[in-house]
């Protein structure tokens, strides 16, 4: 995977789609009944995803087919979803997206948002088994408004 569409800078009630294009997922991995893929976000405050019934999911760049995590689940600023495995044989044209928007009631300012995506070929040993697959962490910077709303007008 690799970035292939994140913003850097947002602004008070901004939504923006950050997007990462999946470069391979082949890796022959062996698994047992229930495998699963694992994304979790970490997002910095003033940064909440969108919408819960759509949160985190894989689309096809040729057809637009989506791969959609049988779970999602939020603690605090880490938001993780769960794929199930197999992986559908079109993930290779496809893209990790997801979408945020900004409450600067909550925060501002620069700060990092990471994604990881991890594998588990066996889910009898969940946590010691998880296989990390990718991470980056990005840098966003939320402009806030101050007390002067308007700033310079020209």
């Amino acid at each position: 995977m690799s970035p292939d569409n994140i913003p850097t800078d947002l602004h008070d009630g901004q939504t923006a789609s950050f997007n990462y294009m999946v470069t391979s997922f082949n890796f022959g991995l062996n698994s047992a009944a229930g495998a699963y893929y694992q994304v979790q976000l970490t997002l910095p405050k003033g940064l909440l995803l969108t919408s819960v019934s759509n949160p985190i999911r894989f689309i096809d760049k040729r057809n637009g087919a989506l791969w959609l995590p049988s779970s999602s689940s939020a603690s605090g600023q880490v938001i993780t979803a769960i794929f199930q495995a197999p992986i559908p044989n079109w993930i290779h044209a496809a893209s990790l997206i997801f979408d945020l928007s900004v409450d600067c009631s909550l925060g501002g300012g620069t700060s990092s948002l990471s994604v990881d995506v991890k594998y588990n070929a066996d889910p009898s040993c969940p946590n010691q088994c998880l296989l990390g697959l990718y991470c980056n962490t990005s840098k966003v910077t939320i402009h806030c408004s101050g007390p002067c709303k308007e700033g310079l007008v020209f």
